[in-house]
């Protein structure tokens, strides 16, 4: 038994000693949409055709709602490995970020002899932390030179700084902006991406992140914090 643990800790330091940092930053492009919509739980994994909403209006009988549209910018250190003549790798780090987006909602309300007409903007914005996971295949590989793929998980805490959602006022039948208290959210989204290493330290990265799981705390509007959200960003790392 003490033989295994001092073999684990050997194979563990020597897996550290070549690992090689890196500290990076990204940004793009952040659409999402209303995990209620796709989902009736206020937990749980998000359907892929949620997904779609991401990109398309819905259309009710009184609004047109549009998704959410904005993006996001963020920073990320951690540290890289790679085996088998430089073909097979794995990446894991740290993120840290802001993310800044906003709905259309075109409204119409009719009750009884009153009508209401009218277009509103909700806007959102969130502190983003993660853990994130890669495993990266180069398809082409020269000695100051590599293109690969890469596919991998992040675990996600989404903090929401500041946000606000559409009520109808029970005196006036008008539609009225209520703040909405900070709130929560977890999940897990799946990445995949193109990642390029130029002259052993300059790594370009584009990636897309996709919902997997999503879980938010805020009770009195679950669908606010439980965003299906989807990013394409590109990346650039300084692997030292």
């Amino acid at each position: 038994m003490k033989t295994k643990f001092l073999s684990f800790m050997l194979v563990s330091f020597v897996t550290l000693v070549e690992a090689k940092l890196y500290v990076g930053i990204e940004s793009g492009y952040t659409g999402a949409m209303s995990f209620e919509r796709g989902m009736s739980a206020y937990y749980g994994t998000v359907q892929t055709k949620t997904l779609k909403y991401v990109f398309k209006d819905i259309i009710y009988s009184d609004a047109r709602e549009s998704p959410f549209r904005g993006f996001n910018i963020g920073v990320n250190f951690g540290a890289e490995e790679f085996h088998l003549q430089n073909y097979l790798g794995f990446r894991w780090g740290v993120n840290m970020g802001y993310t800044d987006f906003s709905q259309t909602i075109h409204y119409k309300i009719a009750l009884g002899d009153f009508s209401a007409e009218g277009f509103s903007n909700h806007q959102f914005k969130f502190m983003d932390f993660g853990v994130s996971l890669d495993m990266i295949i180069n398809i082409w590989n020269t000695q100051t030179y590599t293109l690969g793929l890469f596919g991998g998980l992040e675990g996600e805490y989404h903090h929401m700084l500041e946000g606000s959602t559409l009520i109808l006022d029970d005196e006036s039948f008008n539609l009225v902006e209520k703040k909405i208290d900070q709130c929560h959210s977890l999940g897990v989204s799946g990445r995949v991406g193109i990642s390029s290493l130029i002259a052993f330290h300059h790594r370009i990265d584009l990636a897309a992140k996709l919902p997997i799981l999503i879980a938010g705390n805020n009770q009195e509007y679950q669908a606010v914090p439980s965003l299906a959200k989807i990013s394409f960003n590109v990346g650039y790392k300084y692997v030292f």
